[in-house]
């Protein structure tokens, strides 16, 4: 579900690049990883910008079982996602003009629903994108972390929420009938 989301994410900012970039028929933007797990330059990533998770946390936030029409079913699952978009270019000056754009896009779409984007994973209802800012500190570490220098790029924490209402905990039988004890009084 969450390579689907990418996905969907990925394919909506590569058109909007095409349109008002003229970046030419090749996608720019590209879902993946700056390193391959045996050490080596994801080649994928040369001259792109690079769309990559660098965190998933769980929102713990009212988090209780729901329970209708004699069924307890999971809660939604609300995840913030920390989605890192950088500019691997050569050209500086383009570096930043594409950082720019990834701005502006998620600027104008900062909410995607069903109705904005047909193509979203059905069991995601909506996605909140919200610029996310680190301190330098951070900003060292997370470069650190992904083995490489800096380059101009945007942290997106991109929030979710799972609709498992179809996932069935416990079924709660219905009373049916109610039976006193002989004993009990009248």
């Amino acid at each position: 579900m969450i390579d689907s989301l990418l996905k969907v994410i990925v394919k909506q900012l590569n058109e909007r690049l095409k349109h008002t970039n003229d970046t030419g028929p090749e996608n720019l933007v590209e879902l993946s990883r700056f390193y391959l797990p045996d050490g080596q330059f994801n080649e994928q990533c040369a001259e792109k910008i690079v769309c990559s998770v660098v965190n998933i946390e769980e929102e713990r936030q009212l988090k209780n079982n729901r329970t209708s029409a004699g069924l307890i079913t999971q809660p939604p699952l609300q995840l913030s996602l920390y989605v890192l978009f950088a500019a691997n270019l050569k050209d500086y000056h383009r570096a930043l003009k594409m950082t720019s754009s990834v701005l502006s896009f998620f600027q104008s779409r900062a909410v995607l629903n069903h109705q904005n984007s047909p193509r979203l994973p059905e069991e995601i209802n909506k996605v909140f994108f919200e610029l996310y800012t680190l301190t330098f500190e951070q900003i060292n570490h997370l470069w650190g972390s992904l083995g490489t220098s800096y380059m101009p790029s945007a942290l997106y924490k991109v929030r979710l929420i799972i609709d498992n209402e179809n996932m069935i905990l416990e079924e709660i039988p219905y009373i049916t009938k109610v039976e006193l004890p002989p004993d009990a009084e009248q």
